[in-house]
């Protein structure tokens, strides 16, 4: 009786071949999604640290104002001004502050250095409700112009287009309670305190809170500031 070798069949037929490419493809979505993860993690970080430091940048600025706020003797008005945004029938976020200091530095071009200067900071939004960023207004004749309309077309300056919203309240030194208005007073609020919210330009972002009390002086007594992120008073 003769033997007969067996042919040898050592290559892979098309269904293990097709196993093991779906396998490989699985390995590599798992891998790609993990990676994916990881650099949209590392992005929004990045992002969200930027807007902090804006926050901090804009808010450090306002409070060094606020701590040189000038109030006239037996001027028989307050020189701090906060306008709701329910009275301007704008966003809950859109708040009016303006005040009088003696401690801006010029956000535009003026051959006007130091003194006193009258600012106004507020969120301006498009025709559509489009957040536009947060706006000062300087004035550095406050009191010396003709007439309401002269200080109304003063220009204004667009210092950062992440704020999407501020909000503002103000300590009642006579109630001892945070009103979310200051207009009209003769005195100056014990405190004021700053909320920003500000928003990445990309699409589907977060927005995120910087926040500010800052502790205004009374006659003969000092100051003290303190502020911080993601949070309220």
């Amino acid at each position: 009786m003769s033997y007969t070798p067996r042919p040898n069949n050592s290559g892979f037929t098309l269904v293990e071949t097709l196993v093991a490419l779906a396998i490989l493809s699985v390995i590599i979505g798992a891998i790609y999604g993990t990676f994916r993860a990881g650099s949209q993690s590392n992005m929004l970080l990045g992002e969200n640290a930027d807007l902090h430091q804006t926050g901090r940048v804009l808010l450090g600025r306002i409070n060094s104002e606020l701590c040189g706020i000038y109030q006239a003797a037996g001027s028989g008005t307050s020189a701090l001004t906060g306008e709701n945004s329910d009275m301007a029938e704008s966003s809950s976020s859109f708040d009016r502050l303006e005040f009088t200091t003696i401690s801006h530095k010029p956000c535009r071009s003026t051959d006007i250095l130091g003194g006193v200067c009258s600012v106004t900071y507020s969120v301006k939004s498009s025709r559509d409700g489009v957040p536009e960023g947060l706006f000062i207004k300087e004035d550095f004749t406050p009191g010396l112009h003709l007439s309401d309309d002269e200080v109304e077309n003063l220009p204004e300056t667009r210092i950062s287009g992440l704020v999407v919203g501020m909000d503002c309240s103000y300590l009642d030194p006579n109630t001892g309670e945070w009103v979310e208005e200051w207009i009209g007073k003769t005195a100056l609020p014990a405190a004021v305190h700053i909320k920003l919210i500000l928003k990445s330009p990309r699409k589907n972002a977060s927005p995120v809170e910087a926040y500010l009390t800052t502790n205004l002086r009374p006659s003969g007594s000092k100051q003290s500031t303190s502020g911080g992120q993601d949070g309220g008073r």
